[in-house]
């Protein structure tokens, strides 16, 4: 998953990570 954050940007990131904790 550390590929895929490095592609990702952080705003994206952070969207990616709250949907993951709120479905």
């Amino acid at each position: 998953m550390s590929f895929h954050i490095k592609k990702t940007p952080k705003k994206m990131l952070f969207l990616y990570i709250k949907n993951s904790f709120i479905p």
